[in-house]
């Protein structure tokens, strides 16, 4: 749903500077932390072919056009495009979990339909394989004289943690778990999460927490026997309230909205943790005292940021040495 949040105006309702995710891990012992800067869950993406034969009696195959045959075709060249023309250093996966046709054994079907997911961490390898199922399809069934229909759809991009975001998420659970428990060079998962598309939109990071092995929480998710341990709650609760004591990175700036009527939509930016005298724009801090301008007045969200909404726009500011601290 992160996608469809964000499109529905989730940082514009609620602005940010940053955003901090966790998702408990099975096979990761209680009481550990695994995450790593930059890619860390793959991007998840659908292939959908459907081959168009010709139909025919199994004794008679020189009056059809297999869309089978083809298919099989296909699937191969996929699997030697990725290990020929893929970078080998970017790590990238291709794999067919549905296949469909034809019921009776002695029956050549009229068409072939085949699914799959490609995984990578990049944008640059999900164009490649995007372009290169194109190219691929197409030149096997006009080399068989049949046709054929490729979708590559893109479902959810690279999960990649910011730099700064992830010292700071290794910092907070290491003063719950100490740490030795904090592996912050952890190897990347080709699994996906939509996450990722709030990490595009603001620097963060995303950690995961340990579930435990074997038969205490070792079950992988999506499996139906799968448990969320409950020995981790504590433990990730905890992390989080270190989390928020945490300052931001110092280069990190505060929003102020702009010219907005009564939407208070997020669009210019301001120095963290400052106020201008000035100005009288609140940084998303509670508890700042309402502005004495009848232009500007501020409103405290559930969620215990504050925005600023105005009448006009926000004039030029300049930052005098008496700038106001957020109380």
């Amino acid at each position: 749903g992160a996608d469809a949040m964000i499109r529905d105006g989730l940082f514009d309702e609620f602005p940010v500077d940053s955003v901090w995710g966790m998702h408990n891990f099975p096979t990761v012992p209680v009481g550990k932390f695994v995450t790593r800067a930059g890619p860390f869950l793959a991007s998840s993406d659908t292939v959908r072919v459907t081959v168009n034969g010709v139909g025919g009696h199994g004794a008679m195959p020189h009056l059809a056009r297999s869309p089978v045959n083809a298919a099989c075709a296909i699937i191969d060249a996929r699997n030697d495009f990725g290990a020929q023309e893929i970078d080998a250093r970017n790590a990238a996966t291709f794999t067919v979990g549905r296949i469909r046709s034809g019921d009776a054994i002695d029956v050549i079907p009229d068409s072939v339909e085949f699914a799959g997911t490609v995984r990578s961490f990049t944008h640059s390898v999900r164009d490649q394989f995007a372009a290169g199922l194109d190219r691929i399809v197409h030149g096997i069934c006009a080399a068989r004289g049949i046709s054929a229909e490729a979708v590559f759809e893109k479902n959810y991009p690279p999960l990649v943690n910011g730099e700064e975001e992830t010292v700071i998420a290794a910092r907070a659970a290491a003063r719950v778990v100490e740490a030795e428990n904090v592996d912050t060079g952890a190897t990347r998962i080709m699994g996906s999460e939509d996450f990722a598309f709030m990490l595009l939109k603001r620097p963060g990071n995303y950690i995961m927490i340990g579930n435990g092995e074997g038969e205490h929480g070792g079950c992988m998710v999506h499996n139906p026997h799968y448990d969320l341990n409950d020995e981790i709650l504590p433990i990730g609760a905890s992390c989080r309230v270190e989390l928020a004591r945490e300052p931001p990175p110092p280069h990190r700036s505060l929003h102020c909205p702009g010219p907005s009527g009564d939407r208070g939509i997020d669009q210019g930016l301001f120095p963290a943790g400052r106020l201008a005298a000035g100005h009288r724009c609140a940084p998303l801090f509670p508890g700042t005292a309402r502005s004495p301008s009848p232009e500007f007045f501020f409103e405290t969200h559930p969620t215990r940021a504050t925005r600023c909404r105005m009448k006009s726009p926000c004039p030029d500011t300049e930052w005098p040495d008496n700038a106001i601290e957020p109380s």
